[in-house]
């Protein structure tokens, strides 16, 4: 353990160092502690011995967080270059997620309300009524999707594979009628 330890501690800043140099701010890094796994020898017919440790494996998160996400994409896709210096590594695609949701719910939600009232004054003018005040109304989930997807789930979808997204909001309202 003590060995490995060592490695990381060493391999880090070299990780950290590959980062800036390729034009990430030092306040984008976070790293994690290390996190330690036991390895357990299996015998003959596959069966785990969760009693014999066979050795140890630990890793250490290196994490960018940054609005440049064209940027960290590359850096993501060539960073295994650092196994050439000896470092191992496993790169992850970047996960991208919708930072400005709150600012536009509530412009979503006005536009879903609005619709809402277009449609209700559709309804009531096939039966000759008109429609009142709105009583009540309520936003559901929002359903943040892959560009071109159509996905519900009953709590909410939040997409963070794709750079491109499709935001569905739904709005239930309830407006009186007059004559």
């Amino acid at each position: 353990m003590g060995e490995a330890y060592k490695k990381i501690t060493q391999q880090i800043p070299l990780v950290v160092e590959y980062l800036v140099k390729k034009g990430v701010d030092k306040n984008n890094i976070e790293i994690s502690s290390v996190s330690t796994e036991e390895q357990h020898p299996q015998n003959n017919q596959g069966v785990t011995l969760a009693n014999v440790i066979s050795g140890y494996q630990m890793y250490q998160r290196v994490t960018v967080k940054s609005t440049h996400v064209e940027a960290v994409a590359k850096i993501a896709r060539e960073s295994t270059e650092l196994i050439n210096q000896g470092i191992y590594l496993e790169s992850h695609a970047p996960r991208y997620y919708y930072t400005k949701l709150g600012d536009l719910k509530v412009e979503m939600m006005s536009e879903a309300a609005k619709d809402a009232k277009q449609r209700a004054e559709q309804i009531a003018s096939s039966t000759g009524a008109k429609v009142g005040v709105l009583r009540t109304a309520r936003m559901g989930v929002l359903q943040i999707n892959p560009s071109d997807s159509t996905a519900t789930t009953y709590e909410g979808n939040n997409d963070v594979s794709t750079l491109e997204k499709d935001i569905i909001a739904v709005v239930s309202g309830s407006f009186a009628l007059a004559n």
